[in-house]
């Protein structure tokens, strides 16, 4: 049986892989009270002449439950194909019949040059062998062994949700490449000197979009006009007549909505407007 164990060992396990299953509970565990944000509200009003102040409120759902903590049991799976096992088997069980029948048919024919007889006793030998190896292959299916276990698994179970408006506290950003601001009991100052190049109407809190109100709308859309003067000032080229008297009725738009454009902005636009007729 020596050699038969070598040669599965070599030959037969041609398969194996490593599963999980989730085995017993090992603990329950509480897991903090979690609250996501689903709606903001602000309202934008002017703090004096150099900022704004923001107040926001916020909607959010919030979870409370319990964590399973589960077994992770590992188990080491092998397998070979019944065609293998059955074809190597029978190999193995044959050849003392082989032998046995190459002797016979020397001493019967009493040489070694009768071709087809040795053909046909040889075949006939190797059957036993072949039925061996079909009934081994029959019998060997796929094994299995528990190795170590892997870390548990933690499947959390909600069983309280409800929603609650308070106010919020964390980082304000835009969707833009400004530093943000921090939001503090829900309130936060913006310093005028840091807006004009801010959408006022892209004000995020932890990926939630802030809804002004009416008065903040108003503010960001003089402030979106502000923007577009500056713009158009950084753009290439020289703008006809027409742009710059648009461009100036935007100043006064700006302007009427609390902002003030760079010195610069203003010295570029009257000499444009003294030069068209």
């Amino acid at each position: 049986m020596r050699p038969l164990s070598a040669l599965g060992c070599a030959v037969l396990l041609v398969g194996c892989s490593t599963v999980e299953r989730t085995g017993p509970r090992l603990r329950v565990e509480p897991f903090e009270r979690r609250c996501v944000v689903t709606e903001v509200e602000g309202a934008l009003r002017a703090e004096g002449t150099q900022a704004l102040r923001l107040k926001v409120s916020g909607q959010s759902v919030c979870s409370e439950g319990e964590v399973d903590v589960m077994t992770t049991e590992r188990y080491s799976t092998s397998w070979v194909p019944a065609g293998s096992v059955g074809t190597a088997a029978g190999a193995i069980v044959a050849t003392p019949f082989v032998i046995a029948g190459v002797v016979l048919l020397q001493h019967a024919s009493g040489s070694t040059t009768t071709g087809r007889g040795a053909g046909e006793l040889l075949g006939l030998a190797a059957l036993p062998g072949a039925a061996a190896g079909y009934i081994v292959a029959r019998a060997i299916g796929q094994s299995e062994v528990r190795v170590a276990d892997g870390p548990p698994q933690r499947v959390e179970r909600v069983t309280t949700t409800q929603e609650v408006a308070e106010p919020l506290a964390g980082p304000l950003k835009t969707d833009g490449a400004g530093a943000g601001w921090t939001l503090e009991n829900g309130t936060v100052l913006l310093p005028r000197a840091e807006l004009m190049s801010v959408d006022l109407r892209r004000l995020l809190f932890q990926g939630v979009l802030v809804k002004l109100d009416s008065e903040g709308e108003r503010l960001a859309e003089s402030l979106a006009v502000c923007r577009g003067v500056l713009k158009a000032k950084a753009a290439p080229g020289t703008p006809g007549c027409a742009e710059v008297r648009q461009l100036a009725a935007d100043a006064k738009r700006c302007e009427a909505g609390g902002w003030s454009l760079p010195a610069e902005v203003q010295q570029w636009q009257a000499l444009r407007l003294s030069a068209c007729p």
